[in-house]
């Protein structure tokens, strides 16, 4: 910066020299504030490249999760059918042992009678 006026006076041509120093330091001031905002932008543009790639990641995980859900909603409907068949099947087949069961008593009991009525005649001659 040059003196607008040719012939200020040493302390004129001082002070304007002040200023102008101020002024240059407020421009690297400024300069440095500027840098320090690109700084800033920079690396919150790095975070929010980093924000968005979690995002991604929690999301396919919750796909993955709600796939994993539905598979093992499926496998407890599949469970819960397969038991009561199961269950149907056990109670035919108490059933069926109890019809089983009376029939064994049946056969017994009526081995025991024949029994007993052979003993009351004596049995037959050919017993021994």
């Amino acid at each position: 910066m040059t003196s607008k006026r040719p012939n200020a006076t040493a302390q004129e041509l001082l002070a304007e020299w002040r200023v102008a120093e101020r002024m240059g330091n407020t421009a690297r001031s400024a300069a440095e504030v500027a840098g320090l905002a690109v700084d800033t932008a920079d690396v919150a543009r790095d975070a929010a490249g980093q924000a968005e790639l979690a995002v991604a990641e929690v999301a396919a995980a919750v796909d993955r999760a709600k796939e994993a859900s539905d598979l093992a909603s499926t496998a407890a409907a599949e469970a819960s059918t397969a038991a009561q068949l199961i269950y149907a099947e056990a109670s035919d087949d108490k059933a069926r042992t109890r019809e089983v069961v009376r029939e064994a008593e049946a056969d017994e009991a009526d081995a025991a009678g024949a029994f007993r009525d052979a003993q009351a005649r004596g049995f037959s001659k050919s017993d021994g």
